[in-house]
């Protein structure tokens, strides 16, 4: 995918990413439930979209635990292979404009405060 991306992290986006999957295609909880196995986040500074997957968030000492980081991790991978994407602004924009109901906004599947200014998702 990147020759800077180390294949110990690769290998965990693609076994939680798989992990993700087989949630979606079973009909299980994905939203607000934790990852068995989270996705690694690259050497501080490499990929700099990235980087905010570090910071740990209020009472959540593993900020990669959540199907938002999983999210983050497609949206790079996709604008790898695919740069004119706009997969992730439709995302964006259909969680924003969203009336979720408490039990699934954004903040229980992970998202951080500002996450829509973030880089990765313009």
């Amino acid at each position: 995918i990147h020759p800077d991306l180390p294949m110990k992290t690769f290998a965990s986006w693609i076994t939680a990413l798989n992990d993700v999957r087989n949630s979606c295609a079973h009909h299980a909880r994905t939203w607000n439930k934790p990852l068995v196995n989270s996705p690694g986040v690259p050497p501080k500074t490499t990929f700099g979209q990235l980087d905010h997957l570090r910071q740990p968030r209020m009472g959540d000492d593993a900020p990669t635990k959540k199907i938002y980081s999983a999210i983050v991790i497609m949206i790079f991978m996709l604008r790898q292979y695919y740069p004119r994407t706009r997969w992730h602004i439709r995302l964006r924009d259909k969680i924003l404009t969203q009336d979720l109901p408490y039990e699934i906004r954004p903040q229980t599947a992970g998202f951080p405060e500002g996450w829509e200014y973030e880089a990765i998702w313009n």
